[in-house]
Order: C-alpha cells, then sequence, then structure tokens
C-alpha cells in the first residue's frame, strides 16, 4: 500500500501585508511500504499561490518538501479609510499515484 503523510497538514499565515512574497515548507513523508509517486495541482495564477517541489519516487520513510509561495494580492478590494481586510482560503492537492489512496492530501492555508 502507498501512502503520504503532509507535516504540517494546515498553515495559517495571518494578516498579510500586499505586495510582499511569504513562504512556508511543508513535509510529504512515504508512510507506506512501497515507493510512491505523487502530483502537486497548483491553484490557479491569480492566487498568488505556487508550490515548489522535486519530481520523482520518494521512496519508504523518506520525505519531499513542498515549498508555498504567496505572493500577498488584494485583487478587487476596496479599502476604507483604514485600509481593507480580506480573507481567503485555498491550497495546493497532492494525489499519489494510486488515484483511490485514502492518503491523497491537501495542503490548507488561510491568507
Amino acid at each position: 500500500s502507498r501512502a503520504f503523510e503532509v507535516y504540517p497538514d494546515c498553515v495559517e499565515f495571518g494578516v498579510l501585508k500586499e505586495g510582499y512574497m511569504y513562504r512556508n515548507t511543508f513535509l510529504l513523508k512515504n508512510i507506506g511500504v512501497d515507493v510512491g509517486r505523487f502530483k502537486i495541482t497548483q491553484p490557479p495564477p491569480a492566487t498568488g499561490i505556487k508550490a515548489s517541489f522535486q519530481p520523482g519516487p520518494l521512496a519508504v520513510g523518506m520525505s519531499a518538501r513542498i515549498i508555498v509561495d504567496i505572493y500577498a494580492v488584494a485583487v478587487g478590494v476596496e479599502g476604507g479609510k483604514d485600509g481593507a481586510e480580506a480573507g481567503v482560503a485555498s491550497g495546493v492537492k497532492i494525489v499519489s499515484d494510486r488515484p483511490n489512496s485514502a492518503h491523497n492530501g491537501h495542503l490548507s492555508y488561510i491568507q
């Protein structure tokens, strides 16, 4: 069986300043009993979110780094005299080479 775990499974970035880049690193660990492969589905470019990783097989017990960059943009947000605040929740989808695996993951983050 091929299985992966993501550490941490959720990150809250808090309030972001528009025009700045923010970064967080996740680990994807193969907790299965066989070599596994995974792919990452990127969110739409308009979100300002990009995940970077090294593709390839992941041996049992090994981890891969997934770096998530967020470029803080406030498209369509109008600010009052004290500025604007908007919430965005999104994620990067991680799919193993076994489509029906119960361990397909989803990195979640809130900005």
